[in-house]
């Protein structure tokens, strides 16, 4: 696959991004075990707390929470705190990466 070189320069369309500027390289690569020892090292993992994200991959799909309905669509990420109570419901075929984390396991 290549993209027309005319059209396509590396970086430009990021250059007014401010926020989180780790993330507008013209390439990322994540090791995500190295991700997962830095994160271990956060202030949320001490507190022991849960996430559930949601990542369209495919089609359109609705998130029902106790107050709200959010719709996602491709290459979005949903992000919910421990314990929040939601069902996922697809609005036509898709595809969607679900990952949990859990609270660590007390050692007695």
């Amino acid at each position: 696959m290549t993209a027309n070189a005319s059209n396509c320069h590396p970086g430009e369309s990021s250059k007014d991004l401010t926020r989180l500027p780790q993330l507008v390289e013209p390439l990322l690569q994540f090791d995500f075990l190295e991700e997962l020892r830095h994160l271990r090292h956060e202030d949320s993992w001490r507190r022991r707390t849960g996430r559930v994200s949601i990542h369209a991959l495919r089609g359109r799909i609705c998130i029902h929470l106790p107050d709200q309905k959010v719709n996602s669509v491709v290459g979005q990420l949903l992000v919910l705190d421990c314990g929040m109570v939601h069902n996922v419901e697809t609005l036509e075929e898709s595809a969607f990466l679900l990952t949990v984390s859990w609270k660590a396991r007390l050692e007695p």
